[in-house]
Formats: C-alpha cells, sequence, structure tokens
C-alpha cells in the first residue's frame, strides 16, 4: 500500500502516513486512538487552570465550546465551577468576619453575661 499524497510505501494497517501526516482511509488503531487522546488531554489541565482563577472566562468558555471542542469546554466549566465555589465561599467567610469587626468596634460584646 502506498500514500495518496506523498507515495511513500505503507504498511497496510497504517492509519496516517508518517511521512506526510495524511490519512489513508483506514481506521485507526486503539493505540493510536489512545495516543491522540493523550495529547488532546494534555492541555485539559490548564484550561482548568484558566477557569479556577477566572470563574467568569471559564464559564464563558464553557458555554462557547461545549459543542465544538466538548473537552476544552468541559475543562473550563470544571475549573469556573470550583473557582467560582471558592470565590463565593470566602465571599461569604468575610461578609461574616467584617460584620464581627464591626461588632466589635461598635462596642457590642458577644459572649456569656
Amino acid at each position: 500500500m502506498y500514500c495518496t499524497k506523498c507515495g511513500k510505501e505503507l504498511e497496510p494497517t497504517t492509519a496516517v502516513c508518517p511521512a506526510c501526516n495524511a490519512k489513508t482511509g483506514l481506521a485507526p488503531l486503539p493505540e493510536q486512538e489512545k495516543a491522540e487522546q493523550e495529547t488532546k488531554n494534555r492541555f485539559a489541565v490548564l484550561w482548568e487552570i484558566l477557569g479556577f482563577f477566572f470563574p467568569l472566562v471559564g464559564l464563558f468558555c464553557f458555554l462557547g465550546w461545549r459543542k465544538s471542542r466538548p473537552l476544552r469546554g468541559a475543562s473550563c466549566g470544571v475549573g469556573a465551577v470550583f473557582g467560582g465555589l471558592l470565590f463565593l465561599s470566602m465571599a461569604y467567610f468575610f461578609a461574616i468576619f467584617y460584620f464581627f469587626l464591626l461588632m466589635i468596634g461598635a462596642g457590642v460584646t458577644i459572649g456569656m453575661v
């Protein structure tokens, strides 16, 4: 079997020409699919980090990519959820902390008689 693009001789089970990366029309082997999936997953953590530190950006990326690039969209969505939850919990904590500081500053004592 020969590549239709560059003419290099190929093995009968080759799905992609190693010389020019042209598809031969054969289904890829499971090992090739796994290697391609690992390459795609390589940057998933970076998209999660982006979504974590910028939850609104992660949300918009998730909404924009959920159909066209589902792996990236899901990674951004996961980061946005965790980043948003952390932001809300910290805002709640600081609101309570600030309330107690105001109470102490106003001279209100909290405790036993």
